[in-house]
């Protein structure tokens, strides 16, 4: 008997066991273990770099280690309705009104994570 003392994402795999005495070896069959587990924080990155010019367009993107894979939402803050789902987020001709604090919220039925990025119109700064 294998026993987990506290089992974690890298303990996914295929698994079996072996028996063995002077007559031979001989392996059980496969055991498939799948941990699952709710999405790390999110990574979140714009592109193109560089200055971010009034009428471009600009992606917004969002990855996160899940178990189940992760479902993505963009939100802008103070705003209630969501701005996007999916991991990447397209705004066509950018304004100075889409300045400001975006999140991108990582969900799976194992819970959710979020992770902010500032967007900056024409000055050419991004913080993340």
């Amino acid at each position: 008997m294998y026993h987990f003392t506290s089992i974690s994402s890298e303990d996914s795999g295929v698994y079996h066991c072996k028996s063995e005495n002077q007559y031979g070896e001989i392996n059980s069959s496969n055991l498939i273990i799948d941990v699952q587990y709710a999405p790390k924080l999110p990574s979140v990155s714009v592109s193109p770099s560089g200055e971010i010019v009034e009428g471009s367009s600009v992606n917004l993107t969002c990855s996160s280690d899940a178990n189940p894979a992760a479902n993505y939402t963009w939100f802008k803050e103070n705003e209630d309705s969501p701005k996007a789902s999916g991991q990447i987020f397209t705004i066509t001709d950018v304004r100075p009104e889409h300045s400001g604090n975006y999140y991108c919220e990582a969900q799976n039925r194992r819970g959710r994570h979020n992770s902010t990025l500032y967007l900056t119109v024409g000055s050419g700064r991004r913080k993340l």
